[in-house]
């Protein structure tokens, strides 16, 4: 959707652009072993509603393809008329083949959107204009994995979404700018996420084309702030017995 965005809103016009899409539940491990550690961490009922939410997705591709829409639910940028792209599936970003074909390409920018990769030095330093990430939360308030499960878990009124740069750290890096989101007492994890995602599109469009000005502001992130891991299964009470909902 974020990509999608960009495309229609011709930010990547008169550049060339790859794509790499991220395969499986987390970085580096099968869909069965990635499962399994969802299962063991977070519990039946968290991995229970995320297969729901894949399984619907999966439903509607199916029923898009019978009624002969091209367009994916899962990647609703990819048959845009207005696509100039490569794409290719992501390899294993701490590996040599990612670094092989980053060489071939050269790229200028990197932007790493909603990655659940940590991406390492000998990739976030290779362009000349740097690695951003966007981080669906308030950085340096809930780094880490799934911050928008956490924020409603912890009962927060607010969160939001930031641009940053990428560094060594786990979204340490120097904040480019940030969005404040309120939380509504109606949303679900899938609402909220949705909405960062539609916030990060607007702050991605603007600092890509205040970039091209040279009109870059950033500040160092605390890094104190909060880290997060996977959901975990007293969380996910939590998250319950505030009446929150998943999708």
């Amino acid at each position: 959707m974020v990509l999608k965005n960009l495309i229609e809103k011709g930010v990547f016009d008169r550049h060339q652009v790859m794509v790499w899409e991220q395969m499986g539940l987390l970085a580096n491990k099968s869909m069965l072993r990635g499962l399994w550690i969802y299962l063991r961490t977070a519990g039946w009922d968290y991995t229970t509603a995320q297969i729901i939410k894949q399984l619907w997705f999966q439903l509607m591709r199916f029923l898009q393809q019978i009624f002969g829409r091209q367009e994916s639910c899962f990647y609703p940028y990819y048959h845009n008329r207005l696509r100039r792209f490569s794409r290719e599936t992501c390899p294993n970003l701490n590996g040599t083949v990612a670094l092989r074909k980053l060489k071939k390409y050269k790229p200028e920018l990197v932007i790493s959107i909603f990655s659940r990769d940590i991406i390492p030095p000998s990739i976030f330093s290779f362009p000349k204009l740097g690695t951003v990430n966007l981080h669906p939360a308030l950085l340096p308030k809930y780094k880490g994995v799934s911050p928008v499960f956490w924020c409603l878990a912890k009962g927060e009124k607010k969160t939001g979404i930031t641009l940053h740069y990428v560094d060594r750290g786990i979204d340490t890096g120097k904040i480019i700018t940030q969005k404040t989101i309120p939380i509504f007492k109606t949303d679900s994890e899938h609402t909220l996420y949705l909405r960062c995602a539609q916030t990060g599109v607007k702050l991605l469009i603007d600092w890509l084309r205040s970039n091209r000005k040279n009109k870059i502001g950033t500040k160092k992130v605390n890094i104190l702030g909060s880290y997060f891991s996977l959901p975990t299964k007293q969380a996910v009470q939590k998250f319950r017995s505030r009446r929150k909902k998943f999708i």
